[in-house]
Parts: structure tokens; sequence; C-alpha cells
């Protein structure tokens, strides 16, 4: 049954260790951690200064007004992202170096209003009339709220605060760029069954909002759901035992 299959999922979800990335108020990384189950294949985990989420329906209906910081870095030797926690969702991109061809797909702005970071170079070639690489919507509409002799941040419809571009000149030199958007535009369906998984996490995490990092603090807090996915529970956790063997 899919619901036994998803009751799993949440069991190993409850027991994968995951370091916070955060060092009082700055966040620091150079990639993300990825989450894996059969039922879903593998996919990054998101950041938060209290614990981290899944990208799944559940979390973004329990998260519907944060902001999520979008990064996606250049190569696996990226160096380490650090700057100062605004109290949104880390979101890092595996590694990759992004051409302008397919730039656009990557950060649809029609879609997914936001702050855009990027090299300047990179930006006067996307929002040339000539090469014609996004819509002529965004680029009649968006706007530049700042920039320097190597990087620029634009705005399309989108709050104009959050970081700025100074913030992040460090950290965009190892990256292809960085998008401030909400978190729903980031999160999207895993499967047609994603209700059910959405319906068993809320029971079972009481509808948190997300999973601490502590794992003794997870047993606290979801005591229920370690009770009651015990036969799972055990079933990851001498898995665990003995691939350490």
């Amino acid at each position: 049954m899919i619901e036994d299959i998803y009751r799993d999922l949440i069991a190993k979800l409850l027991l994968t260790p995951v370091d916070s990335p955060y060092d009082g108020d700055t966040f620091s990384a150079s990639r993300s951690k990825s989450f894996s189950h059969k039922s879903i294949g593998s996919i990054n985990i998101l950041y938060c200064k209290q614990g981290f989420i899944l990208r799944a329906k559940y979390f973004k209906d329990k998260n519907k007004n944060r902001k999520a910081l979008v990064i996606s870095p250049m190569t696996e030797q990226a160096a380490t992202m650090s700057f100062e926690d605004k109290g949104y969702f880390i979101d890092i991109k595996t590694q990759e170096n992004i051409a302008m061809s397919s730039f656009k797909y990557r950060i649809n702005l029609s879609d997914m209003h936001g702050n855009l970071f990027l090299e300047k170079e990179m930006y006067k070639k996307l929002f040339d009339d000539f090469y014609n690489r996004y819509p002529i919507s965004v680029r009649r509409y968006h706007k530049i709220l700042s920039d320097d002799n190597s990087f620029v941040k634009i705005n399309y419809y989108f709050e104009k605060d959050g970081y700025k571009l100074s913030e992040q000149i460090r950290v965009l030199k190892s990256c292809n760029y960085i998008l401030e958007t909400q978190l729903n535009n980031v999160i999207f369906s895993i499967n047609s069954s994603d209700e059910i998984l959405s319906n068993l996490l809320d029971n079972y995490l009481e509808g948190a909002s997300f999973i601490p990092y502590d794992l003794a603090e997870r047993k606290i807090t979801f005591a229920k759901a370690f009770e009651n996915l015990k036969y799972y529970i055990e079933k990851h956790s001498n898995s665990s035992k003995k691939s350490l063997k």
C-alpha cells in the first residue's frame, strides 16, 4: 500500500542526520544534502535556522508566507557560502555551470517572481532584445535595483528589500545566480499521490513546519511519530547499524 511506503519514508526522514549549516545568525555551506527514498528518488533538503524541510507539498502548505533563497553553485568545488540569516529557507541547487541558452529555464521569472542576483555580463545577454531569451514582459517590466562592475540585482514583481547586492558579492563569485522568491515557487509536487503523503506527514508531525536538526529534539517533538512508526524506525535503525559494521 502507498500509505505503508510513505510511513517508511517518514520514518527514514525522522532518522536522517542533517547537520545545521548555521553558526549563530550566519548560514555557511558549500553544498546541499539530499534525501533518498524509493518512493520519491533523491531530492535536495531545504534549510532554515530552526531545522530543515523536505521538498514536499506538506511543508509548502505549512510555510506559505516564508521566503526562499535559491543558490546555484557553478562547481562542486564552489567556495563555502556564508551570509547573514534573514529567516529564509535556503535551497542549494546541484552544482553546474549554466549556459546562457538554458538559463531562463532554470529561472523562469514569468512564473517565479523575485529578486535575481547574477553576473552583469550574463544579465546583459539574457535581457538583450537581440538574444530574446526572456519574454518581452520580463524584459520590459523588470527593474535594476543595484549593480557594480561585475554583478547586478534585478527585481521582477517582488518585494525590493531583502538581501543587498553587497551582501552577496562574495557568494556570487562562485555561483550562476542567487534568487530571492517565495518558498512556494521552489516546491513542486513529488507525484500524483502527494496528498496522501501530506496527510500522513500532518498526522505524524502534528502540524510542525520543519524538522529539527538534533535527533534527540526530534524524538521529543515527534514522540507520537516515533512510537506509532516504531516498526519502520527500528528497520531503518538496524539498517544504519549494519552499514556501519
